[in-house]
């Protein structure tokens, strides 16, 4: 073939004569239909019609070709911050027809070479995802101080530099299967420098798991291990490792009283270098009975039990900061009852013509469990509290009073509102809702009083 042009870009469908924004025009072409390729001769590079670059010699896979090794485009970047000018040149090969690996060379006028790489492979009974490389770093570290008043070493990024990120997942058969991800860095300076994708995180996670599936079961078992970017808030003597932490959780079917029993529970081993460490055995047993009345009124009825069992040693120490807690292993327990009532009552209307329909849905819950304390005082460590967040999905929880204060409880009414309307085209939702929690305890009179109230904070979407 002679005077050839290739073009990925769509032709311009009211000009053809229009060039596209990037062209090969060669003046002689072979297609090797053996080998699934295309070999120009002669070849000029058009941005938008202006040759830009020649090539004596240049080749490239056959359309008609799923695969094939060879370079990919490169690139180049005037400006970077840290890497100055610097482009890169990425080869793609094809190892058979389940594997294949992407080199990346990386080269800048700022800084020192990197080598990049992603590995993929798939297997009969699973997947595996490898992406890492090294580099030569010639930034220097920069040490400051933090609002804290302490100074940081924000990690020396001098010299080799790497970082690794592999993700497996292996089926053993139809009900488990076991995978890892492993993420990994020298440094964050490194991240920031070459661009690492997770860059600006606080930390990396890495974690081992194997998990079973079941009609209505789900079991898990793995390890966690944590490593810390941000030295300047998180050192990695700080940051806890799970080893180990196993979840199960089984929902039944309905009973003879319409309701459906539920049993979860998470246990794990947490460990700080520096800080609190503690183990927790629990068993959460859940039953709820759905009904509803004929005007439209929806109920759910909810019996649940909580049963923890701690072993905690230097819990003065972060998170918990305990001050009557001693270095000591201390062994405590809790067990909690609640009982809680949802009701909610939906009202629809639709609007003329088609235009949409309108939901108009009030919500009042109220739950009940038995005033055991502050779990300080116990030298409960309950750290899921600290990963709590209040939110319109959680408001209406039987958990979210125990979750956001530790072991306290009470009685604790909760009320929303939630209209939300559908138009053409459009959808609209307003969600309000508040918490109000009122401490029980027994006075020196016969009958009890409200004694203390919390308003916990108001939590609206839109």
């Amino acid at each position: 073939m002679s005077r050839v042009i290739y073009t990925a870009c769509e032709i311009c469908a009211k000009d053809k004569t229009r060039a596209p924004f990037w062209q090969f025009r060669a003046y002689g072409a072979t297609q090797d239909i053996e080998h699934s390729k295309l070999d120009f001769r002669d070849t000029y590079v058009d941005i938008l019609g202006i040759p830009v670059f020649y090539m004596p010699f240049f080749s490239m896979p056959d359309p008609s070709a799923k695969r094939q090794s060879g370079f990919l485009m490169p690139g180049i970047t005037p400006h970077d911050s840290y890497l100055g000018t610097y482009f890169t040149i990425p080869y793609y090969w094809v190892i058979n027809d389940e594997s294949d690996l992407t080199v990346q060379g990386l080269f800048s006028t700022a800084t020192g070479p990197q080598l990049s790489g992603i590995y993929r492979r798939a297997l009969n009974f699973g997947s595996l995802n490898i992406r890492g490389g090294f580099a030569y770093d010639t930034h220097n570290a920069i040490n400051y101080t933090n609002g804290f008043g302490n100074k940081v070493n924000s990690g020396d990024p001098h010299g080799m530099q790497g970082h690794i990120f592999a993700r497996g997942l292996f089926n053993i058969n139809s009900y488990w299967r076991a995978g890892a991800n492993i993420n990994l860095a020298t440094s964050a300076n490194y991240m920031r420098d070459y661009r690492v994708q997770g860059y600006g995180s606080e930390m990396l996670n890495s974690n081992a798991f194997l998990e079973g599936f079941g009609t209505g079961a789900y079991s898990r078992l793995d390890a966690q291990y944590y490593q810390g970017l941000n030295q300047g808030v998180i050192h990695n003597s700080d940051l806890p490792a799970a080893l180990p932490r196993y979840t199960y959780s089984f929902v039944g079917q309905p009973d003879a009283l319409g309701g459906r029993l539920s049993v979860n529970t998470t246990d794990f081993y947490v460990r700080r270098t520096i800080g609190a460490t503690d183990q927790r055995g629990e068993l959460q047993l859940n039953w709820d009975r759905p009904f509803h009345t004929k005007s439209g009124e929806q109920f759910l009825l909810t019996l649940r039990l909580d049963s923890t069992l701690y072993r905690g040693s230097k819990l003065y120490q972060l998170p918990n900061y305990y001050s009557r807690s001693t270095g000591h292993g201390m062994i405590s327990g809790m067990v909690l009852p609640t009982i809680a009532l949802k009701t909610n009552w939906p009202f629809v209307r639709s609007f003329e013509h088609g235009r949409g329909t309108q939901l108009l849905e009030p919500i009042v819950q109220g739950i009940y469990a038995p005033n055991t304390g502050n779990g300080a005082d116990d030298g409960l460590p309950n750290e899921d509290s600290f990963a709590y967040e209040f939110t319109d999905s959680t408001c209406s929880r039987s958990t979210a009073i125990r979750a956001q204060t530790g072991w306290m409880a009470g009685c604790a009414p909760m009320w929303a509102y939630m209209p939300t309307g559908h138009g053409t085209g459009t959808k609209w939702t307003c969600w309000p809702g508040r918490v109000f929690r009122n401490m029980w305890s027994m006075t020196a009179c016969p009958i009890p009083g409200w004694t203390t109230m919390y308003l916990m904070s108001w939590r609206a979407r839109a």
